[in-house]
């Protein structure tokens, strides 16, 4: 009798566990597609601290670096292919890189999480999908925590591949998120993507970038943090939007639109575009809100220093093929990453292929930071400690380069 009675409570516990699995597995590979769909708990598994500071330590030692003024704190391996994107959280010192994963170079569902205390790699955050969610660029609200990423989530039907534009809200803590559906239309003829991310943290409010030379749905979407649901979308660019940047003291957002040959800025609390400042060919920008000044890097080799009060636009040449600016507060330098497109394709790499310059905003003057025959891509500054971060990749690997620059006067 007690063992009949032990058998039954037993095959109670296993259907139990069969079915919760069973749920488990359905939401976290839910594939509806409209408005904000909460997807599941990712793979919550952590490293092996221990071994991954070793290598990352001996893999700080390159020669294919020339460290001119500047320190090389430390060099970390994110796996192949090209990085993509990078931000901060200064408050806990923690950076968040998307970048290839180690098992494929092609897989774009990955998020490492960088300890900048420590500069070594403590986490990998991987959403969804490999085969079906692909992200690009990221934001971070400084005071929740919360990751904010663009990408795309592709779904076949009918023998045709559709990438749904949309942004995915992320606890880096727990890894669950949720995905919103801003656009979509089959892969195949698509001709943009969303773009630039940036949020206000008092507000919790989200501005996505969707930049489209052709066709597609340029602009800005509007999303609110609270709700996880677009409020508004502002299409006041004819191919949309590259870079956005919001500064909470002016309630003011600032976005470049790289083929309108523009820099809007944007009034938070109506969001109508205040002033257009024509600038050609924006890339990439960045603020320093002493000054309230932007500096904008374009595609012909130059950075313009753009007063927001007065609207003094004043312009310098660097190099040609900039590829990303980051303003250090600490400082008040400027570090622009350029890149040398002849050494980049030349069999026969006889200099540098990138460098990092900084440009001391005070005096004019510029100086090369370190130049490397990897191709880099992103840079972002610690706003306090003067820490320079650099995303680069060679035919190896792609890597975070973590700099402390010299003083330069």
């Amino acid at each position: 009798m007690f063992a009949g009675k032990f058998l039954l409570v037993l095959l109670f516990f296993l259907c139990m566990s069969l079915t919760t699995s069973s749920i488990t597995a359905s939401t976290s590979q839910k594939t509806s597609l409209e408005g904000s769909q909460p997807i599941g708990i990712n793979d919550t598994s952590t490293f092996d601290n221990e071994t991954l500071q070793t290598k990352e330590i001996n893999s700080s030692k390159d020669g294919s670096l020339s460290i001119l003024n500047a320190t090389l704190k430390g060099m970390i391996p994110l796996g192949k292919g090209k990085p993509l994107s990078i931000a901060i959280n200064p408050s806990i010192n923690t950076l968040y890189v998307i970048s290839p994963s180690e098992l494929d170079g092609k897989l774009q569902n990955v998020i490492h999480v960088i300890d900048g205390a420590k500069n070594k790699r403590i986490d990998i955050i991987k959403i969804g999908d490999p085969e079906h969610d692909f992200l690009r660029n990221i934001a971070v609200d400084t005071i929740s925590g919360t990751l904010y990423v663009t990408g795309e989530y592709r779904v076949n039907k009918q023998a045709v591949t559709y990438e749904y534009d949309s942004l995915y809200f992320i606890n880096p803590s727990t890894k669950d998120y949720k995905r919103l559906s801003l656009y979509s239309e089959p892969e195949e003829g698509k001709e943009g993507d969303l773009s630039g991310v940036a949020t206000s943290p008092t507000s919790k409010v989200i501005y996505v970038g969707s930049l489209y030379p052709e066709g597609g749905n340029p602009g800005i979407y509007v999303v609110d943090g609270r709700t996880d649901r677009v409020t508004t979308k502002i299409d006041k660019w004819e191919s949309g939007i590259q870079d956005i940047i919001v500064n909470p003291d002016s309630h003011e957002i600032y976005a470049i639109a790289k083929y309108d040959n523009l820099l809007s800025i944007i009034n938070d609390s109506t969001n109508t575009i205040n002033k257009n400042i024509t600038t050609k060919d924006p890339i990439s920008m960045s603020f320093d809100s002493e000054r309230h000044a932007l500096y904008v890097a374009n595609g012909y080799g130059e950075v313009s220093t753009i007063d927001l009060f007065p609207g003094k636009n004043t312009t310098s040449l660097v190099e040609p093929y900039l590829q990303d600016i980051s303003y250090d507060p600490s400082t008040k330098q400027l570090y622009i990453i350029a890149l040398n497109k002849t050494m980049q394709l030349s069999k026969d790499k006889s200099g540098p292929v990138s460098k990092v310059i900084g440009l001391d905003t005070i005096s004019g003057k510029y100086f090369t930071v370190f130049e490397t025959d990897a191709t880099l891509t992103n840079i972002i500054t610690h706003p306090s400690s003067g820490i320079v971060y650099v995303l680069g990749s060679d035919a190896n690997n792609s890597k975070l380069y973590i700099l402390q620059p010299g003083k330069f006067s």
